[in-house]
């Protein structure tokens, strides 16, 4: 993507890992029962962040379209450019959404579940007298997130770069 993807609070700071309350939620409800707000936190991560990228798109739209023309534009100039920002956003809003079901849910889940069912497994055949089994297990999925996280979203990032993005780039 652009150079801003360097700076980006939503996916490289700790703000990251607040994608994946929903998962903490998910997988600590084994134990504790907890409700499912820890979802709305990650829901509203992923629309913070798509609103920040498509805020973004907006503007580098709005720079790149009219660099050297005055600020005031004429009505047939702002009707042709509009269509452009909006596929831009468009494009920008689908691949932002694909980003975060990848890195953000699926992939996490598959990680996390498949580590938890292997350690439980494994608690259950070599710890059979253990009785914080589920508890153990759960903990031992979730502490894969912070080990894992960045490889997760750096190879979601390829693979959209190899897949998704080239259909929308510009020529």
């Amino acid at each position: 993507m652009s150079n801003e993807d360097c700076e980006d609070l939503y996916r490289h700071t700790l703000i990251r890992f607040a994608g994946y309350y929903h998962e903490v939620g998910q997988h600590l409800n084994n134990i504790w029962n907890l409700p499912f707000f820890l979802s709305g936190f990650a829901a509203s991560y992923v629309f913070s962040d798509l609103i920040d990228k498509c805020r973004r798109a907006s503007t580098t739209a709005e720079k790149s379209s009219s660099p050297n023309k005055p600020p005031k534009k004429k009505e047939a100039e702002s009707d042709e450019e509009s269509p452009q920002v909006g596929k831009r956003l468009a494009v920008e809003a689908s691949d932002v959404l694909i980003w975060h079901c990848l890195a953000t849910i699926i992939i996490p889940h598959l990680i996390v579940g498949g580590t938890q069912q292997a350690t439980n497994r494994f608690l259950c055949r070599f710890c059979p007298n253990f009785h914080y089994k589920r508890s153990a297990s759960s903990i031992v999925g979730l502490l894969t997130i912070p080990l894992l996280s960045r490889l997760i979203d750096h190879l979601t990032t390829e693979f959209l770069e190899f897949t998704y993005r080239p259909l929308f780039r510009s020529k």
